[in-house]
């Protein structure tokens, strides 16, 4: 198995600096539900997220810790392991500052001595149990589930329509589930492969199933879209804050998905969405680590004073024993 990173996005909505830059450029402009506090807020339990890749992916090659600048006071910048990469560092002068991901996304694979293979984190995707390389990358492609989904209608369906509508100008030739029946009706994807049994008879491409994890990529992955796409991506990269004309790393993965370059993977196995409502009894999964990853989505509903002494309860009890990615106390 050839070396695999991680790739982790992570922002201190705490910085001073920050929360004045983001003031200045956002001049009162942005809207509410694509930029609301909870796309920046921190829960204070990022170093749990280190502590994960220590003791179940000892085998990851490298991080890279993409960051505006600042950096958690607990890291310890001296990690052989840890490289961390300023947004300037990889980025084009004219896409900075930038408060959006998105377009941090679409330039992850300009990275210095990143490796060709690579898997991509938000800052609220843990991994709190056993985790092999294998469930990442398989037979000498990423692993992803191959599932045809239509696109709803909600404020982050936007961006997946964007991205619909570049697959289909530059594949909409292309039926991969004719050409590769098995990485779409595959036993692995459960009672979602009726998805692809039910819209068969749509000739168009009607959208892709993406759920929050962890995405396995090539850096090539990236570069392929850019090739022919690079002014549509261009656009998404010079807005500094969400809009609904952006595209974000699943236009990548998308096109990756039609051309068929995946090895199918159960997800649903190892991986779960955690929505963050206002009652702890949705954390019992962290506390039982009954998957190898978790994925903790919170909304503008979220209340995040009356949720966040139980979070970081039911991490400290997974993971008691620091890293050596923390500074000695």
């Amino acid at each position: 198995m050839d070396e695999i990173d991680f790739v982790v996005l992570w922002v201190d909505d705490n910085d001073p600096e920050w929360q004045k830059s983001k003031a200045y450029h956002s001049g009162g402009n942005t809207t509410r539900v694509l930029n609301q506090k909870n796309r920046y807020r921190d829960w204070g339990i990022f170093h749990y997220w280190f502590r994960g890749v220590e003791k179940y992916a000892p085998w990851v090659r490298k991080i890279h810790l993409v960051t505006a600048g600042h950096l958690p006071q607990w890291l310890n910048i001296e990690h052989p392991k840890l490289n961390i990469v300023p947004h300037a560092d990889f980025m084009a002068e004219r896409y900075l500052p930038t408060f959006s991901a998105r377009p941090i996304e679409l330039n992850i694979h300009r990275i210095p001595d990143l490796a060709e293979r690579f898997v991509y984190f938000n800052d609220d995707m843990f991994i709190i149990n056993k985790i092999r390389p294998e469930y990442f990358f398989q037979h000498d492609l990423p692993t992803d589930m191959g599932i045809r989904n239509l696109i709803i209608g909600n404020d982050y369906s936007t961006v997946l329509y964007n991205a619909l509508r570049i697959v289909e100008k530059n594949l909409g030739h292309i039926n991969p589930v004719k050409e590769k029946p098995f990485n779409w009706f595959n036993l692995k994807y459960r009672t979602a492969v009726l998805r692809n049994l039910l819209l068969l008879p749509w000739q168009s491409h009607s959208g892709f199933y993406s759920f929050h994890r962890p995405t396995s990529y090539f850096k090539s992955d990236f570069e392929i879209v850019w090739d022919t796409e690079g002014d549509l991506l261009e656009k998404t990269c010079l807005n500094k804050f969400r809009t609904i004309s952006d595209v974000n790393h699943q236009v990548i993965r998308w096109w990756r998905l039609i051309e068929n370059r995946f090895h199918p993977f159960d997800y649903f196995r190892i991986a779960q969405d955690i929505p963050l409502t206002n009652n702890p009894k949705v954390l019992i999964n962290v506390k039982k680590q009954r998957f190898s990853l978790v994925c903790l989505n919170d909304n503008e509903n979220t209340s995040f004073k009356l949720l966040r002494p139980y979070v970081h309860k039911v991490f400290k009890e997974v993971f008691e024993e620091r890293s050596k990615f923390e500074k000695s106390p």
